[in-house]
C-alpha cells in the first residue's frame, strides 16, 4: 500500500529564538544532493517549528530572529528541482513565542493552570487552543506557503484531543449543552474539538490544492481518514513508545484509514530533543524492516542543527540502512500483507496502539509465528477466520449482532476476560454463542491460578500456575467443553486489618472455567493478554496456542527452528507470496533498550499454505539463490539456510 512514497526523511528543526546565525552554513543544492543519494523521493522539514518560529519569509507569523534569509524558500526550491517532495511542518498546537504573544489563544486546564504543575522544560510548556483565534491564524499560514513554494503538502504534529475550558471552549460547551463542571464532557468536547479542527484545516488546504498531501499526528488515524492523505506512524522505541508500540501501530493503521499509505517514522537518535544521539544501524534496520514487511515505508528523523551544517555521520548512516533495504525494493514495493486472524479492540481515547491487553496479544501471536491484523471494533474484521477479543472489548448492541453473524457463518473466536460484556453492566450480550453467563462481581479470590484438562495441558507444566491478571466468573452452559479451570489461592492476598496475606499459594481446583469452547468460540475467563503483557509467564502463550491449534489447524504460515524473537510476516504481490523474517532482539541495559547487533536466523524449515497455487520456485532475496522444495498435499515446504538479522524468501507461482 504505497502512493508513490518510496524513502523519506524527517528534518526537526525546532530552534530557540536565542540562537543566532540561524542557517548561515545551509547550502540546499548541496543539502539536497545528500537527500537524493540515499534515495529519499519525501521529506518533511518545518516552516514554523514549536517555538513558534517561521523560516520562511512571512508576512503573518514571526520570522525566527536569527535568520536572515527565506531558508525554507530555498530548500523548497531544490527540492523541486531534483524532483523531491516536500512536505511543510507545522505544529497544531504549540507556537511558544506567538503563545507568548497572544496569552487569550492559550489552552487553560480543567484545574485553571496554563502551565504544566511539574515539569516545564518541556515543548508543552504552553499549549494552543484549538478553538482559539489560533485556528484561523494557523490555516492562513498554510494558504501563505501554497502561495509562494511548490510544497507536496503539510504534516501538522501534536494534534491530540486537549482538555481546555478557556473562554472560548466554554462557550462553544454551553452551545452544545455540555457541563464544563462534567470531567466527561470535557473529554468528549476536546475529542470533538480536535477532530474539527484537523477537518477545517483539511478543507482550506484542499480547497486551494486539491491534490496537497496532509497528515495530521495525533492518534486520531480513524476519525479522520476521510482528510488525510496518507498517516505517518510516529514510534521511537528508545524514548516513551518502547518496542510494543511498532508490533500494533503496524498491523493497526492499514486499518485505520484502508487505502491510505503509511509511512513508518522513526528517529536516529534516542529521543526528538537528543541532539548527539545516533542509534545503531542495526537499531534502525529492525525499525525499517518490520515496517517494510507490513506495508510501510521507511522514514527516519533527524535534526537539522541551528547553522544548517548537517552531521555527515547521519546521512552516511541512513544510507547504508536504506541501501541495504533498497536491494528488495522489487519485490517489497507494493506488497500487501497477508493475514488469517482479527485482534478486535475498543478505540480508546488513548488510542489501540496504547492498549495493554491488544499489545499483550500482538505479543503473543508474534512469538507464535501467527499472521494477523488489527481493528477497532468498527473495522472489517468478518471476512478474517478467526478473530480475536482481547479481556476489555465491550460489546454494543450492533457490535454483538455482527459478531453474531460472523460465527453463524462459520467464523471462529477467541474471547477474553470482559470482552463481548454489554457496555452498562458485566453480562455477556452473546450467551448462546458464548456457552456462558457472566456473573457480576468477577471472581472471589485473588491471585488466580489455573490447570488444564489432561487433553488440553500439551505443553503445560503439570501444577497450578499463575494467571498474573483478573478474571471473570462464568457459569458454562450444558453445551459447552470447559478445558481448564480456575484453582483458588489457599488464602486470598489482603489486608484484613490484623495480618497481611502476602503468601497466597494455591489451593484447590475450583468449579469455575479458565477456558471453555462453545463449538468454534473459545472463552478465556481471565484477561489473559493483559496477564501475558505484565508477566511474560509462557504457560499463559502455551494455552492461547492450544486453543489456536484447535481452532486454526492449518494456519498460513507454519515455522520451524526459528526461535520466539525472531518475527514472521507473509505479504503478497502480483504472483509472489513473501515470507519475510527478522532477526532482532531489544536489550534492557540498566534503564534503556538496546538494538546493537543483528541476531543470527538459524536454518529454518519454512511451510506455506498453498491455498490452490502451484508453486514454481523458492528463492532467497536479494540473490536470488533458488531453494529446493517441496508441495505434496495442503504445503509448499522450504528449509532455509541461516542468516542474519533480516532474510526474505519469496515463493513464485505459476
Amino acid at each position: 500500500m504505497t502512493s508513490g512514497f518510496q524513502y523519506a526523511l524527517f528534518f526537526d528543526f525546532h530552534t530557540s529564538g536565542r540562537i543566532e546565525g540561524v542557517g548561515k552554513d545551509f547550502h540546499s543544492d548541496e543539502f539536497t544532493d545528500q537527500v537524493a543519494d540515499c534515495g529519499v523521493d519525501f521529506i518533511t522539514s518545518h516552516a514554523r517549528c514549536n517555538q513558534g518560529y517561521a523560516y520562511y519569509d512571512t508576512r503573518i507569523g514571526i520570522r525566527h530572529p536569527g535568520l536572515s534569509f527565506d531558508l525554507f524558500g530555498e530548500l523548497a526550491g531544490a527540492c523541486r528541482k531534483k524532483g523531491i517532495r516536500l512536505a511543510a511542518y507545522f505544529n497544531g498546537t504549540l507556537s511558544d513565542a506567538e503563545a507568548r504573544l497572544h496569552r487569550d489563544w492559550n489552552v487553560i486546564s480543567p484545574e485553571g493552570r496554563v502551565y504544566p504543575e511539574q515539569n516545564r522544560i518541556t515543548p508543552y510548556c504552553r499549549k494552543l487552543c484549538m478553538n482559539s483565534p489560533w485556528r484561523e491564524h494557523l490555516a492562513s499560514m498554510m494558504e501563505e506557503v501554497l502561495e509562494k513554494y511548490a510544497v507536496t503538502g503539510f504534516f501538522i504534529d501534536c494534534v491530540h484531543p486537549q482538555k481546555c475550558i478557556c473562554p472560548f471552549c466554554v462557550e462553544k460547551m454551553r452551545a452544545r449543552g455540555l457541563d464544563v463542571s462534567r470531567a466527561e464532557d470535557v473529554e468528549r468536547f476536546s475529542a470533538d474539538s480536535a477532530e474539527e479542527f484537523c477537518v477545517f484545516l483539511s478543507e482550506r488546504v484542499r480547497k486551494r490544492k486539491p491534490g496537497a498531501t496532509i497528515c495530521f499526528n495525533g492518534g486520531l488515524e480513524e476519525p479522520l481518514r476521510d482528510s488525510v492523505s496518507h498517516l505517518e506512524c510516529e514510534c521511537l522505541p528508545t524514548a516513551g513508545w518502547g518496542y510494543s508500540f511498532l508490533p500494533v501501530a503496524s498491523h493497526y493503521f492499514r486499518n485505520a484509514a484502508p487505502g491510505k499509505s503509511v509511512l513508518n517514522m522513526t528517529g536516529r537518535f534516542l529521543d526528538w530533543g537528543d541532539f548527539g544521539g545516533l542509534r545503531s544501524r542495526a537499531s534502525l534496520e529492525f525499525d525499517m524492516f518490520y515496517g517494510a514487511a507490513n506495508g510501510m515505508r521507511p522514514d527516519i528523523g533527524t535534526h537539522l542543527p541551528p547553522s544548517g551544517q548537517w552531521e555527515t555521520p547521519v546521512f552516511e548512516l541512513v544510507r547504508e540502512v536504506y541501501r541495504e533495504m533498497q536491494k528488495y525494493d522489487r519485490w517489497t514495493l507494493g506488497a500487501e500483507n497477508c493475514a488469517e486472524i482479527a485482534v478486535v479492540s475498543t478505540r480508546e481515547p488513548s488510542g489501540i496502539v496504547c492498549n495493554t491487553s491488544v499489545r499483550g496479544a500482538a505479543q503473543m501471536l508474534s512469538e507464535l509465528k501467527y499472521c494477523f491484523e488489527i481493528f477497532s471494533g468498527n473495522g472489517s474484521w468478518e471476512k478474517y477466520p478467526l478473530v480475536v477479543f482481547p479481556d476489555t472489548m465491550r460489546f454494543s448492541v450492533e457490535t454483538a449482532e455482527r459478531v453474531r453473524r460472523y460465527v453463524a457463518d462459520g467464523g471462529r473466536v477467541i474471547s477474553s476476560g470482559s470482552s463481548s460484556m454489554a457496555w452498562e453492566k458485566d453480562v455477556f450480550m452473546l450467551p448462546d454463542v458464548w456457552g456462558a453467563e457472566a456473573e457480576p462481581g468477577g471472581l472471589p479470590f485473588t491471585p488466580a491460578y489455573f490447570t488444564a484438562d489432561r487433553n488440553f495441558s500439551a505443553g503445560l507444566p503439570d501444577m497450578p500456575l499463575a494467571v498474573y491478571a483478573d478474571g471473570t466468573k462464568i457459569l458454562p452452559s450444558k453445551e459447552s467443553e470447559v478445558t481448564a479451570w480456575f484453582v483458588r489461592p489457599l488464602v486470598s492476598r489482603a489486608w484484613d486489618g490484623i495480618c497481611a496475606e502476602y503468601y497466597t499459594p494455591p489451593g484447590a481446583k475450583t468449579e469455575f472455567p479458565f477456558l471453555l469452547f462453545r463449538g468454534r468460540v473459545a472463552v478465556f475467563a481471565p484477561e489473559l493478554f493483559f496477564g501475558y503483557a505484565n508477566s511474560g509467564a509462557l504457560p499463559l502463550r502455551t494455552i492461547f496456542a492450544n486453543a489456536l491449534k484447535r481452532l486454526l489447524p492449518s494456519p498460513l504460515v507454519k515455522v520451524e527452528g526459528l526461535p520466539s524473537h525472531a518475527r514472521v510476516f507473509v505479504q503478497k504481490k502480483e504472483r509472489f507470496v513473501l515470507v519475510h523474517i527478522l532477526s532482532y532482539l531489544p536489550e534492557k541495559r540498566v534503564n534503556a533498550f538496546v538494538v546493537e547487533d543483528r541476531l543470527p536466523i538459524p536454518p529454518c524449515r519454512i511451510s506455506l499454505r498453498r491455498d490452490g497455487r502451484t508453486f514454481r520456485k523458492v528463492v532467497l532475496c536479494p540473490d536470488g539463490h533458488e531453494r529446493a522444495f517441496e508441495q505434496d498435499g495442503e504445503y509448499c515446504v522450504v528449509d532455509l539456510p541461516s542468516g542474519e538479522g533480516y532474510a526474505l524468501a519469496v515463493f513464485e507461482f505459476a
